[in-house]
């Protein structure tokens, strides 16, 4: 179970004037390629909804490179990747015939935004997100969001990967160069400047991924010069 920082990525961004509707126009074929043999179901989730938008964006270049950069560089023999992020994605849908992919319900250790749960060679994993109580585009577009996050963690095949790697991975990459803007110095765990102002090591390693990661993959684009940003 891995919290991480969506501390600016709340109700008020998206209704603010920030959210982006993005074009999917490519969504019902790419969603055609995933292998299942009935849709899963999760009670008050936009199931079919998120598939479109994960697959439209995990189908991205830009996405596509970045994820498999972090995960050719996180994957070990003790715990390979279980494939591309696209693969992964495809592997999580295909239980869903078992349990529900999704769930309101915060699991323990979560920050509260969106955690993963069990593991896909498990056949049990999950993803939770927040309810907003908001609009159900806005909720869609943030469920879409956290599943997208959650699956680095579930990429590994024996465990999740931690934040702490995910983090250390984007660090040891050209990718690093970017924290800047997203990420005040102060918040930045890798600067020297690092100001914990309370949090522990685990949450500060997830700030620093999942910031970095939305400028490469998202379902709620920003607009041109202004990428989400924590102070």
């Amino acid at each position: 179970m891995t919290p991480y920082g969506y501390s600016n990525y709340q109700k008020n961004e998206f209704e603010n004037g920030t959210f982006y509707n993005s074009s999917h126009e490519n969504d019902i074929e790419l969603k055609s390629h995933l292998d299942y043999s009935s849709e899963p179901q999760s009670a008050g989730f936009n199931v079919s909804g998120i598939i479109q938008r994960v697959s439209g964006v995990l189908a991205q270049q830009d996405c596509a490179e970045f994820a498999q950069t972090v995960l050719n560089a996180i994957s070990s023999r003790r715990n390979p990747a279980l494939g591309s992020l696209a693969g992964v994605f495809k592997a999580f849908v295909a239980q869903g015939d078992d349990h529900d992919l999704f769930s309101r319900k915060a699991p323990p250790g979560s920050w509260g935004y969106a955690s993963p749960t069990g593991s896909i060679a498990g056949g049990d994993a999950a993803i939770y997100a927040q309810d907003l109580k908001t609009t159900p585009e806005v909720q869609l577009g943030y469920d879409a969001d956290s599943t997208i996050a959650e699956l680095f963690h579930l990429a590994g095949r024996n465990k999740s990967y931690t934040d702490e790697q995910l983090a250390k991975a984007v660090h040891a990459s050209n990718y690093a160069t970017e924290a800047d803007s997203v990420i005040d110095p102060t918040t930045n765990i890798f600067d020297n400047r690092y100001n914990a102002r309370g949090w522990k090591n685990h949450q500060a390693y997830s700030v620093y991924f999942h910031y970095i990661q939305m400028l490469h993959c998202t379902a709620v684009p920003q607009p041109p010069g202004h990428p989400r940003r924590i102070g």
